[in-house]
Formats: structure tokens, sequence, C-alpha cells
């Protein structure tokens, strides 16, 4: 009996995929440094990322690359391998997602995110609001004690 899902890959599929991978980042490495170069030589000043940013996304993706590049040396060929989900997502394996499931997960979260900030706040209010009630001065001749 296998304990939750693992899918079997022979050290060869393993080691291809990850070169794939790691080429596609190499790939995207190349794209981004044409497109700046290309910006450079325009100076055009609209529709395109700051430099910082685009160095930044470039930084990424030679990381990931190496990433990749690392766990390719370490799998042998000859052997079989088991992954989890964790591993097969980690070593992103998976098939890529949809730009519109990106997207739904994306209004999902900070949907999410947005309702419980509104939340906060007001909780927050009812909190100050209620604080504010117990400090106000005792209307004249009722029986409520004295504030501190």
């Amino acid at each position: 009996m296998i304990d939750g899902l693992k899918l079997t890959f022979d050290g060869d599929e393993l080691r291809r995929l990850l070169h794939e991978r790691a080429e596609r980042h190499r790939s995207e490495i190349e794209r981004l440094k044409t497109d700046q170069a290309l910006e450079r030589q325009d100076s055009v000043d609209c529709c395109i990322l700051p430099e910082h940013m685009v160095d930044g996304m470039i930084e990424r993706h030679e990381w990931r690359s190496e990433i990749f590049d690392f766990i390719y040396a370490h799998v042998d060929a000859a052997e079989t391998y088991r992954l989890r989900v964790e591993d097969l997502e980690f070593a992103a394996l998976l098939p890529e997602t949809p730009a519109v499931v990106e997207q739904e997960e994306y209004e999902t979260r900070t949907g999410l995110a947005f309702q419980v900030g509104r939340l906060a706040q007001a909780l927050s209010r009812l909190q100050h609001g209620a604080f504010t009630l117990r400090l106000a001065d005792p209307e004249p001749g009722s029986d409520a004690p004295d504030a501190p």
C-alpha cells in the first residue's frame, strides 16, 4: 500500500524534465536581456519595466536554473524515483498553471485578504467605540460610576 500520492519517474525521464526546466529559465533570461537591450537602444520611457525590476526577474530565473542544474546533477539516470506532490511542486515538474487559473487564484487570495482587512478595521472601530463609551463622562444625575 502507498501512503499518499506518489508518482514514479525513471532517472532518465526525471533528468530530461529537470533539464527542460533549466533551459526554459535560461531562455527567459536571454529574452529579458534582449528586451532590456532593445529598450535602452530605443530610449522609450513608456510601457517598460524599470531596470531594477528586470534585473530582479533575471536574477530569479538564474537562481531557478541553478536549482534545476543542481538537482539534475544529483539524479541517477539508472534509478527509479518516487516523488510526492511536494517534490513535484518544489521542482516545478507539474504542468504550468494556465493564466486564467492563476488569475482566479490571485483574485481569491486578494479578495479574502481584503475581506479580512475590512473585518479587522470594523473590529478595531468597535473596540475603539466601546473604549470611548467607557471613558465618556456620566450624565449628571445618573448612577454610573466615575471614570478613572
